[in-house]
């Protein structure tokens, strides 16, 4: 492990996010949160085609993103419909890896999405009004990026660029041109039977996570999306990873909240500093990075009056359960 990889200026950022988001969800609810969502994920992209090719991509994204929220929040209360939708989500956003970087930062930013979407669960909004919320928060980051772009005049700059011949050849970085005969191509590429290897395990952790774990059914899904990623071959790593993380955080966040137990404000301190810690290991050790996640998870629900003891015990369940079938549908699908 290099310890000389942490950005602290990044984690210091990144903790300040989550802070803020937590504040945000708790003003506004999921209707906040799945705008913010949108909004972030947008706001970072990085967008250098032009204006028209931008917002053509723009808005298959917020409506492909809008139709997921509302699909997974229409089916959450029933078990087929959200382990049928949950893995054709998964299936759509992995095979979009096919068409480039760009394209695959959207697919798997979709499928998390999906985990969100059943993580909230019921509320007093409609699928509708879940959905609606989503794509507002693509508007709204849209429309800032069309000002950000005419104020600092990149908009003219790719125009002129465009007209002289002067610009870089190659593809344009944002795909608006998808036909059928490109999707049947990527479908039948390794992508695309990834894609269907990832689905398939999904929709069986999706299942099970909701026949056995009542209170959080996603987080067995939510393993399969992180361990299950290419290559495929090295699922047996990243599960053993995830599993000594999960347990390890589990440990050290049982403790804190023993010791903690008696003052909200002390437990709101650990959470921010498992925070830091989350942010700061992540891409520097998966398994420390892993631990600080889980801490965060059991310190924020300790604050919200709920069991850490059975929270944990769930969550190392879960995680077990997801790597498992993870490596099960690998091991089928090579041999």
């Amino acid at each position: 492990m290099d310890l000389g990889a942490i950005d602290i200026k990044r984690s210091i950022v990144g903790t300040l996010g989550i802070v803020v988001a937590v504040v945000f969800i708790g003003l506004l609810g999921p209707a906040g949160l799945l705008a913010g969502l949108c909004a972030i994920f947008l706001g970072v992209l990085d967008d250098p085609a032009p204006l028209r090719d931008r917002l053509i991509a723009r808005a298959r994204f917020v409506t492909i993103g809008a139709l997921t929220v509302g699909l997974l929040a229409w089916s959450g209360d029933s078990l087929g419909w959200a382990t049928l939708v949950a893995g054709l989500v998964t299936y759509v956003g992995t095979l979009a890896a096919g068409w480039g970087k760009r394209a695959a930062a959207e697919g798997q930013f979709l499928v998390l999405l999906a985990v969100v979407t059943l993580m909230v669960g019921s509320t007093d909004l409609s699928p509708v009004e879940l959905a609606l919320s989503f794509a507002a928060g693509g508007i709204f980051a849209t429309a800032v990026s069309i000002l950000g772009s005419r104020w600092s005049g990149d908009d003219a700059e790719n125009v002129a660029d465009a007209a002289d011949g002067s610009a870089e050849p190659g593809p344009s970085p944002v795909a608006t041109d998808l036909d059928l005969d490109a999707i049947r191509e990527v479908a039948r590429s390794t992508v695309g039977r990834f894609a269907l290897l990832r689905a398939a395990a999904v929709a069986i952790a999706t299942a099970a996570g909701y026949e056995l774990f009542e209170r959080h059914p996603v987080w067995a899904m939510l393993t399969v999306v992180l361990v299950l990623q290419p290559p495929a071959r090295q699922t047996w790593t990243v599960g053993l990873q995830r599993t000594a993380g999960t347990i390890a955080g589990v440990a050290v966040g049982i403790a804190a909240v023993v010791l903690l137990d008696s003052s909200t404000a002390a437990l709101a301190v650990a959470f921010v500093a498992a925070g830091f810690g989350m942010m700061a290991f992540t891409g520097v050790n998966y398994v420390v990075s892993t631990a600080f996640t889980t801490c965060v998870l059991l310190v924020s629900q300790r604050i919200l009056q709920e069991d850490a003891f059975s929270t944990g015990w769930e969550r190392i369940g879960a995680t077990v359960l997801g790597t498992v079938i993870a490596l099960a549908v690998v091991f089928v699908a090579v041999t």
